[in-house]
């Protein structure tokens, strides 16, 4: 059975439509729009129409997370990274933004070659999954999480939310510590982090923060010289 409009639904309509967003209602997504009912050359007022567009929309978005998702860890890929420094780039390029905050933090799995040779690669499937669910969840702060190659992610912060990045590396590294103890594997990620410089680009960012995983990577081998193959 159909359920019926209430007054609150009704009510957020206009919003919507100032919006251009769709109505998502009993599981179904509607495209709206407002048309006049006039006669005789007087208005009487208007009605709404409702357009329902489900398949379309749930094809749209197939689409989109085909194109822009990494299907194995559901972190967004390498090509959704590529495009989104380039538009944070021209952002940092206005002069309104010119003193805007960007952090990156470039992250690395410790081991993963270790586990695939004795283990299986199955395992090491299951260990970069794990890793990148960790990070989506203790990143909190975080604009998004991307997997840029096989165990290597990049994760994007702006403004305010840069000063947060210490502290979800740290939620992240005592997450993974937790999480070892549930497998047979240890799971271990090294991770390095900058804030950009005023007239910096994305890619000069990003080289400084994984020139800083790398420093960290070496400083975790002569703990455990295992967690670097």
């Amino acid at each position: 059975e159909k359920k019926r409009l209430s007054q609150n639904d009704l009510s957020r309509i206009n919003t919507l439509m100032e919006n251009e967003d769709f109505l998502f209602y009993d599981e179904r997504v509607y495209a709206l729009e407002d048309q006049q009912i006039d006669k005789n050359g007087e208005h009487y007022g208007h009605m709404y129409v409702l357009n329902d567009i489900t398949d379309n929309y749930n094809y749209t978005n197939l689409l989109h997370r085909k194109a822009y998702v990494d299907v194995n860890t559901g972190a967004k890929n390498r090509t959704c990274f590529e495009e989104d420094i380039q538009k944070l780039d021209a952002r940092l390029g206005e002069e309104e933004n010119s003193d805007m905050k960007i952090g990156v933090i470039v992250c690395d799995l410790n081991g993963l070659k270790h586990t695939n040779d004795t283990l299986g690669h199955a395992v090491g499937d299951q260990m970069i999954a794990a890793a990148a669910r960790i990070m989506k969840q203790e990143m909190e702060g975080a604009k998004d999480v991307y997997r840029t190659g096989g165990d290597e992610f990049v994760v994007l912060y702006t403004g305010e939310s840069c000063s947060r990045m210490q502290d979800d590396i740290l939620r992240v590294e005592q997450a993974c510590e937790a999480e070892s103890q549930k497998y047979n594997f240890l799971l271990s990620i090294a991770m390095g982090y900058t804030l950009n410089k005023k007239g910096e680009k994305l890619q000069e960012i990003h080289k400084r923060a994984d020139d800083a995983m790398y420093k960290r990577k070496m400083e975790m081998k002569k703990d455990n010289p295992l967690l670097v193959r």
